[in-house]
């Protein structure tokens, strides 16, 4: 069998990762200064250990970092799509050195693409919650 065919990226390419994670607020104890003063004295704050941000419980898409794609896999999947009629699904999957692998949908070649996509998709999620 021969696959011949175009991906988004390249094998080497450095690209954005975007993902699903918990958002960082600002930390209600120290306002999100990361200290607190007490009679004149700068003290780090224990709820947030002076980093001034938590982890709220709220999921949002968020830039995740920056990676190499270090192989790129391909899978053909058959599904059943009712009745006698299968349906052939391609996915592409780009693998990187710390064992990880995402579909196109999470990576970008800019840090501003990234960042686009994950406004977008959080506009999304918050009309979702509205309706």
């Amino acid at each position: 069998m021969k696959i011949n065919m175009e991906t988004k990226f390249d094998i080497g390419q450095e690209v954005f990762v975007i993902q699903k994670a918990r958002a960082k607020e600002p930390c209600a104890a120290c306002n999100g200064q990361g200290h607190i003063k007490i009679d004149g004295n700068d003290f780090s704050c224990t709820s947030c250990y002076g980093t001034g941000r938590l982890y709220g419980r709220k999921k949002i898409y968020q830039l995740v970092g920056k990676d190499t794609i270090t192989s790129i896999k391909v899978f053909n999947y058959l599904l059943n799509a009712g009745g006698h009629h299968d349906e052939l699904k391609t996915v592409v999957k780009y693998a990187f050195k710390n064992g990880t692998d995402y579909t196109d949908q999470k990576l970008f070649a800019t840090q501003e693409e990234a960042e686009t996509r994950c406004s977008e998709l959080n506009k999304e999620a918050q009309n979702e919650h509205k309706n």
